[in-house]
């Protein structure tokens, strides 16, 4: 049985910490890992209320050759390291969860989200194992349909506010 690095409870808060990308985003961003396929861009967010100190990384990822994108969340506490806590995508491949999360399966083009599960972690899977269907989906989006139906979801589910133009962009290339 692993040990997670958060609790659920721990990730369930920073979920809900309303974050702003500053202005400089784009200007301070880093690239994630590259492929020649594959384009990542990631920036920092920060929580709206100053005094809180829990730091956020945002990554976005393009593949045009497979019509895929995600958008993931990045969190760490203090005295943790920096983590996946959520990831929204549009994929190829099939989708299958562990029983005893619903859906068993989320079919190929559907957009989705991960979010962080200590259970699966406790039980030997990875963070992201566990997949939830997003709004009513239809599977013939192209990849530009899909970052503009992913882009408002993340944002706000996420509570995100974007100061920055050229980062506000970057979610709505395809």
């Amino acid at each position: 049985m692993a040990a997670p690095i958060y609790t659920q409870q721990q990730i369930d808060r920073m979920l809900k910490i309303p974050k702003s990308v500053p202005y400089d985003a784009w200007e301070n961003r880093f690239e994630g890992r590259q492929s020649t396929d594959e384009l990542r861009d990631r920036f920092k967010a920060r929580p709206i209320d100053e005094t809180d100190l829990t730091e956020f990384t945002i990554e976005i990822c393009r593949c045009s050759v497979r019509h895929e994108a995600s958008f993931t969340l990045f969190g760490r506490l203090l005295e943790y390291p920096e983590h996946p806590i959520c990831r929204y995508e549009i994929q190829l491949c099939r989708h299958r969860n562990l029983k005893w999360f619903p859906p068993r399966i989320v079919d190929p083009r559907m957009l989705h989200k991960h979010v962080y599960s200590e259970r699966a972690i406790r039980e030997g899977w990875p963070w992201d194992k566990c997949a939830e269907p997003i709004g009513q989906n239809r599977k013939n989006l192209s990849l530009e349909q899909a970052i503009g139906r992913l882009t408002p979801v993340f944002l706000e589910n996420l509570k995100i506010e974007i100061h920055d133009s050229e980062v506000q962009d970057l979610f709505h290339q395809g």
